[in-house]
């Protein structure tokens, strides 16, 4: 249940505790038990409603006729992009290490783990790839695994694309080759070009996110 209102509607069906992002609790919804985990993939507010499985028809039953209104499968991939979340699958898994998922952020360095050896050989040598957020100028359909040019030279692909339905932005994110020690900054100063159905696009590497890059929102 994402969206400005969220919490509006769901406090009037019920009892939801109030929590941090990223905290969990238990509640009643339209008199239905569930754990309620504030959250968001779309970059609002929001909480994700576990419930029984025979009490998952009742609880959309009881949101839809409280005015919420589902949201498709691209729209939602749509939000995620414009506001800058990777997905598990397309742009993060085992290959992808978090330096070059530009999920630094996320490394206790003063832990030991599995593979922990080789991201510290990997943080003091430089990254050889990265992770961008890009803006496709054109009409372009945006999936993945478009390949992505420089100067005419085959850079990387696509790991995923679509159009951000609150900034109207046509975006992708692209695993593209990097310089040894080459910044964030320099890379979103190069030119791309993405093919798409034979035909060429430019793409800007974007430094933030297009939409609410500081999270705000989900955050309210």
């Amino acid at each position: 249940m994402m969206g400005a209102g969220s919490r509006t509607l769901l406090k009037g069906l019920g009892d939801l505790p109030a929590m941090h992002f990223g905290y969990a609790a238990e509640a009643r919804i339209a008199g239905i038990p569930c754990r309620a985990t504030r959250v968001s993939f779309v970059g609002e507010l929001g909480w994700e409603l576990r419930v029984a499985n025979t009490d998952a028809p009742m609880l959309f039953d009881a949101l839809r006729g409280a005015g919420a209104v589902p949201l498709g499968h691209y729209a939602l991939d749509g939000c995620r992009l414009e506001t800058g979340f990777k997905h598990w699958g397309h742009e993060l898994g085992p290959m992808v290490t978090s330096l070059e998922a530009g999920l630094a952020f996320t490394i206790d360095w003063g832990k030991d783990c599995i593979g922990s050896a080789a991201l510290l050989k990997q943080r003091s040598e430089g990254v050889r790839q990265r992770l961008v957020l890009m803006r496709i100028v054109g009409d372009a359909l945006m999936l993945h695994d478009e390949p992505v040019f420089e100067a005419g030279r085959h850079m990387g692909m696509t790991t995923s694309g679509g159009r951000g339905p609150r900034t109207g932005l046509n975006l992708c994110f692209a695993m593209v080759e990097t310089a040894r020690g080459e910044t964030l900054t320099q890379t979103c100063a190069r030119a791309f070009i993405v093919r798409v159905a034979g035909q060429d696009y430019p793409a800007t590497p974007l430094r933030r996110a297009p939409f609410d890059p500081e999270g705000k929102r989900m955050r309210a």
